[in-house]
């Protein structure tokens, strides 16, 4: 690809949720694009879709997938490359790439797996490759993935991934870490290697550091240093291929697929082995074809991922579980619960899943169920895609409004506290009261929560079952079903209540 015909230019960093804030309020000036994983933004609203907008409106953007799992067996979600191409058009980006790798078997483990390098594979990924170019209406790019363990390879990695990349018709994402670290881990050269790259379909270049297992063992974090080897590894091609677009990556990668009709079951039982063991290594064997200490290391880094991820969205549920306990109920999950969404923000509801249907929860705290649920509506509140309903000062009519609940404000009735959890409080009794909350985003982004009576429970539910109901019927309603001697005391009262949850946008008028 020409250095004129690159759809972006300069220097590039990978976007990540951490440090969106400070690079709204104070961009660096040698930054000249970004790159995101649409997995990771596709459902994200609130604050952090606000200050990405923010973002795309101001620079160049390209989307580097994470879930498309573009070497698998199982179907190609097709709705999530639509997905893509929608947000790709709503933020007017630019590019797309992936990796040559899977991710998913029988359900998303969210981590790149290694996909044998034979002719089969070839024909296999270059096929869904076009897919997802035709579905898209443009060409994407492949990158050349870290790797730690090569099952039923056949081929050269240079001569797969060529082979691909020519029988797709695609552009390529060249990352200079990965070809080092799978120099040193698979033994070949690495400057051979890159020589070898297709230049005329190089898109943009990736960067990155790599932690050192062993000598001879390389992890593909990007969390560290880049390396003097790597430097002069991209300062190489440059001299090769003339300077392309290079990004700085923060993050860890990985590769490819056998050969002839009669192998096909075999193609197919490699993926399944290796997501098996990745999963429960306890119940299933290392496949027979690669190290056992390759395999402990995706292993570590696929479990490490989980981990992270339920332990960021379910801080209260970490702390009341010692580690034993945490790391325990994380691979139960893992190996029970075959996860079908490519979203990785919605992890925590398949978590929630899992808890509800596949847990065996004789031995946990009985208000497990409970508390994850509350805090995962908060986190789903936080990124939730509905704007906030602009707050109608006029209330003096309300009680002959029409009024709604806000789709950001989530009436829950819980059999314990929930809220007040903590590793100083485990109620191991539920309480003879119910508790009753309201769970709000604000106008400022924030989520909060409001201890409610079990008589404004009611009165929510009531606006729930109608559509668009009268204020005054609703506290009619109220009133009849309490029983109450002075039931114009009941609507007086619900008035006063209802004019305060519209001052904090819990209630709307419509």
């Amino acid at each position: 690809m020409d250095s004129t015909q690159h759809l972006v230019h300069g220097a590039g960093l990978g976007l990540r949720r951490p440090f969106l804030s400070q690079l709204v309020e104070t961009p660096p000036n040698d930054v000249d694009f970004y790159e995101v994983a649409p997995e990771n933004w596709i459902t994200i609203g609130g604050k952090f879709g606000k200050q990405f907008r923010a973002m795309t409106e101001r620079f160049d953007f390209v989307c580097h997938g994470l879930s498309l799992s573009i070497g698998s067996t199982d179907p190609l979600d097709e709705k999530f490359v639509r997905d893509v191409k929608q947000f790709m058009a709503e933020h007017q980006m630019k590019f797309y790439s992936e990796h040559l790798s899977y991710c998913s078997k029988e359900g998303h483990l969210y981590d790149l797996m290694p996909i044998p390098f034979t002719s089969e594979a070839v024909s296999h990924v270059a096929t869904r490759i076009k897919r997802v170019q035709d579905i898209l209406e443009q060409k994407i790019a492949i990158e050349n993935v870290s790797y730690y363990a090569a099952p039923g390879q056949e081929m050269a990695e240079i001569e797969f991934f060529n082979a691909v990349v020519e029988e797709a018709d695609c552009d390529v994402l060249i990352d200079i870490n990965n070809i080092y670290v799978n120099s040193v881990n698979h033994n070949y050269d690495a400057e051979a290697f890159l020589r070898a790259m297709p230049a005329h379909r190089i898109a943009y270049a990736h960067i990155a550091g790599h932690y050192v297992e062993a000598e001879d063992f390389l992890v593909d974090t990007h969390g560290a240093e880049i390396i003097d080897p790597v430097w002069k590894l991209l300062g190489k091609a440059y001299e090769l291929y003339g300077v392309f677009p290079t990004l700085l990556e923060r993050d860890f990668n990985i590769p490819a697929i056998p050969d002839k009709s009669d192998r096909r079951v075999d193609f197919k039982s490699k993926q399944a082995e290796f997501a098996a063991y990745i999963r429960d290594p306890q119940n299933n064997p290392v496949p027979a074809d690669v190290k056992e200490q390759r395999m402990a290391m995706y292993r570590e880094l696929f479990f490490n991922n989980i981990e992270g991820f339920l332990s960021g969205n379910f801080p209260v549920l970490r702390k009341i579980l010692d580690d034993q306990q945490w790391f325990a109920l994380t691979q139960d999950f893992f190996s029970k619960h075959p996860s079908q969404s490519p979203y990785f923000s919605q992890i925590p509801e398949e978590f929630l899943d899992y808890l509800q249907n596949e847990r065996d929860c004789s031995e946990d705290l009985p208000f497990i169920l409970e508390l994850a649920h509350y805090e995962w509506v908060e986190m789903a509140l936080s990124i939730a895609k509905e704007a906030v309903v602009p707050y109608n000062p006029d209330l003096d009519n309300l009680l002959n409004q029409h009024i709604a609940i806000s789709p950001l404000a989530w009436p829950l009735a819980y059999q314990y506290p929930v809220q007040k959890i903590a590793p100083a409080f485990l109620p191991l009794k539920a309480p003879e009261q119910p508790t009753f909350l309201i769970v709000y985003r604000n106008r400022e982004d924030d989520v909060n929560f409001i201890e409610i009576t079990p008589i404004t429970y009611r009165l929510l539910e009531i606006i729930q079952e109608h559509e668009k109901p009268l204020a005054e019927n609703c506290l009619k309603q109220v009133a009849r079903e309490s029983n109450h001697p002075d039931p114009e005391l009941i609507v007086s009262g619900g008035l006063q209540i209802l004019k305060e949850l519209a001052e904090k946008t819990i209630i709307t008028l419509v």
